[in-house]
C-alpha cells in the first residue's frame, strides 16, 4: 500500500511509524477501471476519495501536474517513477480514466 494511503488509514498515533495499517475496505469503493497500457501491462484504477485529494493537496507539491501524477500513483499503485517511465499515450489513457472516474484537481 502507498505510503499516502498509510497516513490517511493508519491505525494508532500517526507520529508512529511502525504501527501496522488498517484495512478500511470500504474506503477503496468498487468501482474500478482496467487499463491495458501498450507493453500489455494491465493497470487497475479505482475511484478517487475525499482521503485520496485529502492526500495530495496535503503533499505541498508545486503544481496541479504533480498533484495529478501523484494521485494517479495513489489511484493505480505504480510508483511516480513508474509514471515517470510511462509513453505520453499510456499516459494519457491513465488520465482520461482519472477523469472519467470523477477525478480533477484545481
Amino acid at each position: 500500500m502507498r505510503e499516502v494511503q498509510q497516513e490517511f488509514m493508519g491505525k494508532g498515533d500517526p507520529d508512529q511509524k511502525d504501527s501496522a495499517p488498517e484495512v478500511r475496505q470500504e474506503s477503496l469503493g468498487k468501482e474500478r477501471k482496467k487499463i491495458t497500457l501498450s507493453d500489455g501491462r494491465v493497470v487497475m484504477m479505482r475511484k478517487p476519495k475525499v482521503f485520496d485529494m485529502r492526500a495530495v493537496k496535503d503533499m505541498g507539491l508545486k503544481d496541479a501536474f504533480e498533484e495529478e501524477i501523484e494521485m494517479i500513483a495513489n489511484l493505480t499503485g505504480l510508483t511516480r517513477e513508474e509514471i515517470d517511465g510511462l509513453d505520453l499515450d499510456d499516459y494519457m489513457k491513465l488520465q482520461k480514466e482519472f477523469v472519467e472516474l470523477g477525478g480533477f484537481l484545481k
